[in-house]
């Protein structure tokens, strides 16, 4: 167990944290903003919030990580 987190500390760097709060932030401001144009108004809800998860759990990830370092 102690190898494999230790293994995940070493890879996940700022450079995958800015990535995936990359990727929330697109799909949170120009994907829902693409599907409520088309309206689709279910799937733009869904990339808002999939986008906020991964904003937040990119953040919150990187913040867990730095601690246990």
């Amino acid at each position: 167990m102690d190898l494999i987190l230790n293994k995940f500390v070493s890879i996940y760097s700022i450079w995958a944290t800015i990535l995936t709060i990359g990727i929330g932030m697109m799909s949170f401001f120009v994907d829902s903003r693409t599907l409520k144009n088309k309206e689709n108004l279910k799937e733009a809800k869904w990339a808002k919030w999939i986008g906020l998860i991964y904003m937040i759990g990119g953040a919150a990830l990187f913040i867990f990580i730095k601690l246990l370092s």
